[in-house]
């Protein structure tokens, strides 16, 4: 699986980004496989990856969506 080997390099490296997408990209694999709970630890490894660099963008990237609240009316 290419995700793994990339992923390997970007630690190896220290590249803390390319680390978290990577890390985005077997979560989304986990989820294509119906494995849930093994995408959703995924996420939260890359999350924790991205807030360690201080990337709040790829950090919103990996954060599961929001549900719209229905509202009252």
């Amino acid at each position: 699986m290419h995700e793994l080997a990339a992923l390997a390099v970007f630690r190896e490296h220290g590249i803390r980004r390319g680390e978290g997408m990577s890390l985005l990209s077997l979560a989304t694999c986990a989820r294509s496989r119906d494995d849930h709970a093994d995408a959703a630890a995924l996420s939260r490894r890359a999350i924790d990856v991205f807030r360690s660099i201080d990337d709040r963008w790829s950090e919103a990237w990996g954060a599961p969506p929001r549900r719209k609240s229905r509202r009252a009316g």
